[in-house]
């Protein structure tokens, strides 16, 4: 069985920019290191506790790192994201579908400021 760790996360943006929000992503395998992009990804941003809610879901994709990581990551913004935020804090919520699993966690929060 694998086992998925998502975040933690916390991390600030102005709401007049667009850029990516990036959750650290790590996937253990019996065998050693997996690689989470094999899995679907969506983020989800709240502005108050509870659970995501089908609609709030946003399609998210995979950046691995220099040294050989991975980070789950949506791009918000006015200027092309997926959604736009306006100022204060945001609950965020990633989601990995890989097969038989679906792993959701709140990773963290978000300030727009």
């Amino acid at each position: 069985m694998d086992r998925w760790r998502l975040g933690p996360f916390r991390d600030q943006v102005d709401a007049l920019s667009t850029a990516y929000v990036q959750v650290p992503v790590i996937l253990t395998t019996p065998t050693g290191p997996g690689d989470p992009s094999v899995g679907t990804v969506t983020l989800a941003f709240l502005a108050s506790t509870g659970k995501p809610q089908v609609s709030d879901w946003k399609s998210g994709s995979w950046q691995s790192t220099a040294i050989g990581g991975w980070l789950a990551q949506c791009l918000i913004g006015p200027s092309g994201g997926a959604l736009t935020l306006t100022p204060g804090m945001y609950y965020v919520w990633a989601k990995v579908v890989d097969g038989a699993e679906t792993v959701i966690e709140q990773v963290g929060t978000l300030e727009v400021t």
